[in-house]
């Protein structure tokens, strides 16, 4: 009996000891979230999030023409959206350098109209003038995200 209880010990250390080492790295994965974000990190972002609304543009255009399959139209744009809420949730997630910090509220705010627009261009599929419509708005957005990373820059 003595041997069974020193065993036990030994998992109930060793599950404290896991459990330890799992809040460790919860607070340090945290702790990366909320890291401060300078211009060159908003500028990466924006630029990241220019890029998936342009690809969402070109989707558009391509599915307004009627040359895609649904399938690989959903596929594409939910992976799009995945990256655009992954975004999102850095941007709003940052602790912004002081001198940033209305260029990082612009960036929040284009970043969920890029949101509402792939949403709307989720739904659209099928219906070519509302597809053309949704690239015309992300083309828009593309060119804004583009002038905040100019802006970020200078």
């Amino acid at each position: 009996m003595p041997r069974l209880r020193k065993r036990g010990s030994h998992v109930r250390l060793e599950s404290a000891l896991l459990l330890f080492f799992a809040i460790g790295l919860l607070f340090l994965f945290t702790r990366t979230l909320n890291k401060s974000l300078d211009a060159a990190g908003l500028k990466i972002e924006a630029g990241d999030l220019r890029s998936v609304v342009a690809q969402a543009a070109l989707i558009a255009g391509v599915a307004a023409q009627g040359k895609m399959t649904a399938t690989f139209f959903r596929k594409q744009l939910n992976m799009l959206q995945d990256r655009v809420d992954k975004t999102l949730q850095k941007l709003s997630m940052a602790e912004p350098k002081s001198e940033i910090e209305s260029k990082l509220a612009v960036a929040v705010q284009l970043a969920r109209a890029s949101r509402a627009e792939l949403s709307k261009l989720g739904s659209a599929f099928g219906a070519r003038e509302e597809t053309a419509m949704a690239k015309r708005e992300l083309e828009d957005l593309a060119r804004q995200l583009w002038s905040l990373e100019q802006a970020v820059a200078a």
